[in-house]
């Protein structure tokens, strides 16, 4: 089974694999959780969101932000999601 949610303003992406959830945010490479539910699976993920939004603003990087989406179901057009290295 596979699902798409909205979670903090990012697309979230969890599978059941057996009797494990494992959900994924596309947007922040290497956000991921495993949990026994799928309840767990999305408080799971909530909670990686903020910890890699910390990390990403000690770091002093760019936030990723997810494209608007236009009325009627579509996707919109891809923003500019580069992250900026300090030099």
């Amino acid at each position: 089974m596979k699902k798409t949610t909205t979670i903090e303003g990012y697309d979230v992406v969890i599978v059941q694999e057996k009797d494990k959830f494992i959900a994924h945010v596309p947007k922040l490479p290497g956000c991921s959780i495993q949990a026994t539910s799928e309840s767990n699976a999305k408080k799971g993920i909530k909670r990686a969101i903020g910890d890699y939004l910390v990390a990403l603003a000690n770091l002093r990087r760019e936030r990723p932000r997810m494209p608007k989406r236009k009325e009627g179901g579509g996707s919109g057009k891809e923003g500019n999601n580069k992250i900026k290295h300090r030099r």
